[in-house]
C-alpha cells in the first residue's frame, strides 16, 4: 500500500472487487438512489468541509438538516 494510510481504502476496494457483479449493481444503485434523494446529504457534506474548510467546526446532522430545510422553505422559490 504505497501511502494508503492505514490501508482501508485499499482493503474496501480488493472487498468490492470480490464481490459477485449482481451484488455490486446493487450497490451501486443503493449509491445511486441515496444521492438522488439526498439521503448521502450530510455525508457529502462532510467530505466537502473536510477538503474546503477544515479549520471550522462542523454543523451536526441535526443542525445540517434544519438549515438546508429553512434554505429550502424560506424566501421566494418560483421564477415568476
Amino acid at each position: 500500500m504505497s501511502g494508503e494510510g492505514n490501508g482501508i481504502v485499499a482493503d474496501a476496494t480488493l472487498a468490492t472487487s470480490r464481490r459477485p457483479a449482481a451484488l455490486r449493481w446493487i450497490v451501486a444503485g443503493w449509491r445511486y438512489l441515496r444521492e438522488v434523494s439526498g439521503d448521502d446529504a450530510y455525508e457529502r457534506y462532510l467530505a466537502h468541509h473536510a477538503v474546503k474548510h477544515a479549520g471550522q467546526p462542523l454543523m451536526s446532522r441535526k443542525d445540517y438538516f434544519a438549515e438546508r430545510q429553512s434554505r429550502k422553505w424560506t424566501g421566494v422559490t418560483r421564477c415568476c
